[in-house]
């Protein structure tokens, strides 16, 4: 079991994303590149972070003071909720209308209008649930 957003549970992260076909190829025919952290609503830096180019994680791993495209977070009770009962669409507008994912940096707008964006972004989050988690 690895804690959320540590070195190895990015690693799993970025194993998961990349053989997810789903993820992978629409993000590389729209030639998305990105450094994407995730985090905490209380911290003030992100704890991890990947790295996509083309569409595929190279480098995963903790956050180090990285400039980023993306900044996700959430408070823990949510990020568990979320990854142990599934985060869709349904979801997706009101945790960000309500609060409660926050966009620190990135474009969510820009992020849900582009299909080729969204579907990945929501798919992510289907790796993230079937990754061995701990929270403490």
């Amino acid at each position: 079991m690895s804690i959320v957003f540590s070195d190895e549970w990015m690693k799993q992260l970025a194993e998961g994303w990349n053989a997810d076909k789903l993820i992978v190829n629409p993000l590389a025919d729209i030639n998305f590149n990105a450094q994407i952290a995730y985090g905490f609503i209380n911290e003030k830096k992100p704890r991890g972070l990947i790295v996509v180019d083309q569409g595929k994680v190279v480098r995963s791993g903790r956050y180090a003071n990285e400039v980023l495209d993306w900044d996700l977070r959430a408070t823990k009770s949510n990020w568990q909720e979320w990854l142990s009962n599934g985060f869709g669409l349904a979801q997706l507008g009101p945790a960000v209308a309500m609060g409660k994912l926050k966009f620190v940096q990135g474009d969510y707008r820009q992020m849900i209008r582009n299909l080729a964006m969204s579907r990945p972004f929501l798919r992510h989050f289907v790796i993230m649930s079937k990754l061995d988690t701990d929270f403490d």
